[in-house]
């Protein structure tokens, strides 16, 4: 058993394997060398959630979305890859969750999602510590704002007087 560990140094290929860039990440932290067949958060990804992310999800804090991927490595058959990838996103979500209630409410200000890949991206044929990992992104949620309104034309200058003269 290990204690887990976690980074914000991620490599870029490694990034690019496992999931699709983000538009407007503002935060990305690989929590990983999860036991083997294990999907329990250990000390270490505690840390590096209770540091990185749940104080970015306050409900003071900006408008943000956590996008939550959980990964196997290759050891083992992909059929018990697949749900030990979705236990160990949805243990990273459950703790998320607790630590910020408000993301439960329909008035929060913040938007959660877990997905996970199994093994599908995994590179590495050996059990890789990177690969038994859970990668979260913070997203900065953009609101959208109109586009200013043209000016209204002003109608045009019509000749509101007259003076009628009559002969006779």
């Amino acid at each position: 058993m290990g204690n887990g560990r976690y980074t914000e140094r991620i490599d870029s290929r490694f990034l690019e394997s496992v999931t699709p860039p983000p538009i407007h990440a503002i935060r990305r932290v690989l929590l990983y060398e999860f036991d083997t067949e294990g999907s329990r958060l250990l000390p270490g990804h505690i840390e590096g959630l209770m540091r990185l992310v749940v104080p970015e999800l306050r409900p003071t804090s900006p408008a943000r979305s956590v996008w939550i991927g959980g990964l196997a490595s290759r050891r083992g058959s992909e059929s018990i890859n697949i749900p030990l990838a979705r236990r160990r996103a949805e243990a990273v979500q459950i703790f998320v969750l607790r630590a910020c209630p408000d993301l439960l409410t329909l008035t929060g200000r913040h938007a959660i999602v877990a997905t996970s890949f199994g093994e599908t991206y995994s590179a590495h044929t050996e059990n890789s510590e990177y690969y038994r990992s859970v990668l979260v992104i913070l997203i900065q949620i953009v609101v959208p704002t109109s586009p200013p309104r043209a000016p209204r034309p002003q109608p045009p200058t019509t000749f509101n007087r007259f003076r009628i003269r009559s002969k006779g």
